[in-house]
């Protein structure tokens, strides 16, 4: 037998073509339509309703959904996954591997990282950055505006405070104190060591030793020298001036 062209073809039961079928023109399917074997289409597939893939959807080139795309079950991508436009997610995303951002990720609600966050770029937090474990800078920390610490503040290193510091309870300094500007004490200096002054104590009011002061250079007293005890002068007592003696 050799090819039959029909105009219009009406099957009213059931059409088994053992050899090719070959339509040039529309085709209207009024009823389901089942492909025991595999289907090669030459050019697009358009569907205008839903569509149902029972088993695996394998697409070797671009697949282009113009609409929405609804998957209950698992999907796997072999490759990259670009959109154009915003992305929103409903649920989790998990990320077993590394997760790079050309731009910017804005993150509305909470962020939980179990695994480590490395950034290159410069990081902004609009809100309170909340460490629960240790946090380790391999930079400099700097800080615009006020830092406050729950608890002990431990540096192993320098720390070079450009602006003020202020500590409101006591401070435990376990090695030297350098300061190389003015140092104003607001209230008292308690020393329970031995202190060493390297140039001039200048002192505007009055001082109040209750130990012993050891000066192994020239002392001036640029005022009287009121001795309430007895005195023990070791070596020679020299007065330029008059004395007087009032016992």
């Amino acid at each position: 037998a050799g090819a039959s062209n029909l105009t219009t073809l009406g099957v009213s039961g059931n059409a088994n073509i053992t050899g090719g079928l070959g339509v040039t023109g529309a085709t209207t399917l009024r009823s389901t339509l089942g492909v025991t074997g595999a289907a090669t289409l030459s050019s697009t597939l358009n569907v205008t309703g839903a569509g149902f893939f029972a088993s695996t959807l394998g697409v070797q080139g671009a697949l282009d959904v113009t609409g929405g795309l609804g998957v209950t079950g698992a999907t796997t991508l072999r490759s990259t996954l670009n959109v154009t436009a915003a992305t929103t997610l409903s649920s989790t995303l998990n990320v077993t591997g590394a997760g790079f951002f050309a731009s910017t990720l804005g993150v509305q609600g909470s962020t939980d990282i179990t695994g480590g966050l490395g950034v290159t770029g410069a990081v902004t937090l609009r809100s309170t950055l909340g460490v629960t474990g240790s946090a380790t800078l391999s930079s400099t920390l700097n800080v615009t505006g006020a830092g406050f610490f729950a608890s002990t503040l431990g540096v192993q290193g320098t720390t070079d405070i450009t602006g003020g510091l202020g500590v409101t309870g006591a401070t435990t300094l376990r090695s030297t104190l350098g300061v190389t500007g003015a140092a104003t004490l607001s209230s008292t200096l308690n020393v329970t060591g031995a202190g060493f002054f390297a140039s001039t104590l200048g002192v505007q009011g009055a001082t109040d030793i209750t130990g012993g002061l050891g000066v192994t250079g020239a002392t001036t007293l640029r005022s009287t020298l009121g001795v309430t005890g007895a005195a023990t002068l070791s070596s020679t007592l020299n007065v330029t001036g008059a004395t007087y003696l009032a016992s």
